[in-house]
């Protein structure tokens, strides 16, 4: 072999050898830059609010079931509608308040950043009678500072606590996770 030859075949090894580091030059660039949107995605979604809608426990008397709603965001959620359907069930007492309750955030209302607002239902006993499912569909929708937040749905079932033993959160049956 000569020496042009050996000169041309290092030539062609380290063209091939700068296509392969330029082929994962550009794989690592991309990688990174996927890396940056989704943390800057995660910033925007952690600055928006968290609104939610749940059937709880009283926390005074672990008797009642409450219509609870909150907010468990850092900003303003406006405009957060929530539908339950079919409507929750309510003690005949207390039906005008969980129907104008259920009403009211049908139509939209606003929560501050750790808001949590109840609505009594009624003692469990009385509202869990019977058998078979006592589905009901939430839906859940916001605006956030940066507009509207995705929609939300989901099926809670009442039967879920029938036998169930409500306890107010500060009790001391509640096992809470350690925050060191």
């Amino acid at each position: 072999m000569t020496a042009d030859t050996w000169t041309t075949i290092a030539a062609v090894a380290a063209v091939l050898i700068a296509a392969v580091a330029l082929f994962y030059s550009r794989r690592s660039t991309q990688a990174a830059v996927d890396q940056a949107k989704i943390q800057r995605q995660a910033s925007a979604d952690a600055a928006q609010p968290a609104v939610w809608a749940d059937v709880r426990g009283d926390d005074v008397t672990g008797i009642l079931l409450v219509l609870a709603v909150g907010n468990s965001g850092p900003a303003i959620a406006t405009r957060a509608r929530i539908t339950i359907d079919p409507p929750l069930p309510s003690i005949p007492e207390l039906r005008k308040r969980a129907e104008d309750a259920q009403r009211r955030l049908a139509a939209g209302i606003t929560l501050p950043p750790g808001r949590i607002i109840t609505w009594p239902l009624g003692q469990g006993f009385n509202l869990l009678k019977g058998d078979g499912p006592q589905k009901h569909t939430f839906t859940i929708s916001a605006e956030g500072p940066d507009g509207p937040l995705p929609q939300r749905t989901f099926t809670l079932d009442l039967a879920d606590w029938r036998g169930a033993l409500p306890r107010p959160s500060g009790s001391p049956a509640v096992l809470r996770p350690s925050r060191n």
